[in-house]
């Protein structure tokens, strides 16, 4: 198993959970470890489910057909992930605070931090969410990033926070 792209999720984790996915021995004659039984989309799916910070995973057989020579390797499974990018933190009243990436998705929980190169969306309870959870539209992630740096660009006006209006139009 060849993993590529992992950066904040661990390769080796990564390595352990694929191999969790092969299917046991088939009729008692195939091999446990048989690359060409993977379930390929399945696994993909799990690994996201698993693994929070990785945005996409693609999963690829590579096969080696003929390993009668010395030193040819074996058909293994490159695994491709793609993790989330660190857009903004998004924190609640009690300091909760979690990471959330373009997209809006909320995917792994941080220490409150603030800072010009930080951007801080404030909320009244995030107590309920379990990561990954789409929390913002990709919309207004955009929005509060343009408007971050137009402000500072033009002005060099920071913003420390950002906030969506409640259901009372607060």
């Amino acid at each position: 198993i060849l993993v590529e792209g992992a950066d904040r999720a661990s390769a080796d984790d990564i390595k352990i959970a694929v191999e969790g996915f092969f299917p046991q021995k088939y009729f008692f004659i195939l091999p446990a470890r048989n690359v060409f039984l993977f379930p390929l989309h399945e696994a993909e799916n799990k690994l996201q489910d698993a693994f929070p910070a990785i945005a996409e995973a693609r999963i690829t057989r590579e096969f080696k057909p003929f390993r009668f020579a010395q030193g040819s390797s074996k058909s293994h499974l490159r695994v491709m992930v793609a993790e989330r990018s660190r857009a903004a933190v998004a924190c609640d009243a009690s300091s909760r605070c979690f990471v959330a990436d373009n997209a809006g998705v909320l995917f792994a929980p941080t220490p409150a931090i603030s800072g010009a190169s930080v951007t801080v969306i404030l909320e009244n309870d995030l107590s309920e969410v379990v990561v990954p959870f789409k929390k913002y539209s990709s919309e207004f992630m955009d929005f509060i990033a343009r408007i971050k740096t137009a402000a500072f660009d033009s002005g060099g006006i920071v913003f420390d926070s950002f906030s969506l209006m409640d259901e009372y139009g607060d």
